[in-house]
């Protein structure tokens, strides 16, 4: 092992360290992971598709509690920021938070709005189906001037997380708002975008697009210059 290799790895060593002094406010679109696992034996007598015998299900957090979750498991304090349904699945997310160590009181419980929910139904470990639950609508204003309320409720964190996955939770209000505050606190603001124009976000400190959303952003692909 040379020494950059052991400075690189005991760089990210103290990084890690570090998350158990944070306190990070996370924002975005909140989800339910969930897997339906099983056997297939047979095809329906119904319609050509297989039947999955069920054997297995589980679920786990997704979207921007997904990342909540990550910043816990290192240690960090993690207070999340959403909007899930009035429903039995926005109670079970709320169990989850609340058993990985993620502070969910900012987490909104709307009327008439359904939890968001990614169902994968895997047979013999591969992928069959997924049925998703969501609702792509932007949220009412009086929801995003309630957030933003919120949000400037708060202590000062040591920075703010935006998870954006446009099922309307981020709308201009929440973003600008949630900015504005963090700009004023004088934290970094680290978003992982969703949508090709960028300037949603103006006002952010990092953006972390994928390659895909970065090609949808600039209008071309990068792929022949790698």
């Amino acid at each position: 092992m040379t020494d950059s290799e052991t400075l690189s790895h005991g760089s990210v060593a103290r990084i890690l360290e570090r998350f158990a002094d944070l306190r990070l406010l996370v924002l975005g679109d909140v989800m339910l992971d969930e897997y339906l696992m099983g056997q297939v034996e047979r095809t329906s007598p119904e319609a050509p598709v297989p039947v999955v015998k069920a054997e297995e299900e589980n679920s786990s957090l997704g979207g921007a509690a997904n990342v909540a979750h990550l910043a816990a498991v290192l240690g960090a304090k993690a207070e999340l920021f959403g909007v899930v349904g009035k429903d039995s699945a926005g109670e079970r997310f709320r169990a989850q938070c609340e058993a990985a160590g993620i502070d969910a009181r900012n987490v909104l419980a709307i009327e008439g709005r359904p939890t968001t929910r990614k169902v994968r139904v895997l047979a013999q470990h591969q992928h069959v189906l997924r049925v998703d639950w969501e609702e792509h609508r932007t949220i009412s204003e009086e929801v995003a001037a309630t957030v933003v309320e919120r949000l400037r409720a708060c202590a000062r964190p040591d920075a703010l997380v935006i998870s954006d996955y446009a099922k309307g939770f981020l709308s201009p209000t929440v973003l600008r708002g949630a900015i504005e505050v963090a700009n004023e606190w004088g934290v970094p603001v680290l978003v992982d975008p969703k949508y090709a124009d960028l300037s949603r976000y103006q006002g952010a400190t990092v953006l972390k697009a994928n390659q895909k959303e970065f090609e949808a952003a600039i209008g071309r692909s990068i792929r022949e210059n790698l």
